[in-house]
């Protein structure tokens, strides 16, 4: 049996028993219980803080509080994830304190700024770029469409529309024959992984002035 002790700004400090339940061969314990001399079920201060302790022990190592189970006790469980999440931050926080990963943490901070500055402006000018050229294939083939519509409606003024067509299918009669789409799957001979060169770009920056 463990004991410890939550200390207590007015009256005496607050005594807490902590046994478990274990295979018999060292294995962790499949559950703890708490036994304190501190009425836990009280809204005082007092009360809070014992529960406090109580849970802040338990998850340290890896316990999760199951239920206060009387005014004076209360069950952990364990919980072997919880458990490795608690040991791997002990780990993580041992590495973080020493003066050699401090020094790397803040050359590996200064060189990543310096390489998001250089990069970071390219990333997003050719990101407007783009955009831009995308706009301005939307907007020619909604010039074609607007062709389309136009000679498709000719033909159809020299039509006979039998009156059994209804108003919700004549709508469809405004609306072109032939879907034109911006094509998201066509390759137009890029190669995978292949970049513009000097020419290609200036070229792409002509296609948007001549539009």
């Amino acid at each position: 049996m463990t004991q410890f002790t939550v200390k207590q700004e007015t009256g005496p400090d607050s005594i807490v028993n902590v046994s478990g339940d274990t295979d018999g061969e060292g294995n962790q314990a499949s559950y703890l219980s708490f036994v304190t001399d501190q009425n836990l079920r009280t809204n005082s201060d007092r009360s809070w803080s014992v529960g406090k302790a109580i849970k802040g022990y338990a998850y340290q190592r890896g316990y999760r509080i199951d239920k206060f189970t009387d005014k004076f006790e209360a069950t952990a469980i364990y919980d072997p994830g919880l458990h490795s999440h608690i040991e791997m931050q002990k780990v993580r926080a041992k590495v973080e304190a020493t003066l050699r990963f401090l020094k790397a943490a803040k050359l590996a901070e200064a060189q990543a700024q310096t390489i998001n500055k250089e990069y970071g402006r390219a990333t997003r000018l050719l990101r407007n770029l783009a955009k831009a050229i995308e706009d301005r294939q939307q907007l020619e083939l909604k010039r074609i469409v607007v062709q389309l519509s136009v000679a498709q409606r000719e033909v159809m003024d020299n039509l006979f529309i039998p009156p059994v067509v209804n108003e919700r299918d004549r709508g469809w009669l405004d609306k072109p024959f032939v879907q034109l789409e911006v094509d998201h799957y066509g390759q137009c001979g890029v190669e995978f992984g292949e970049l513009p060169d000097g020419e290609t770009l200036l070229d792409l920056l002509t296609l948007l002035e001549d539009g």
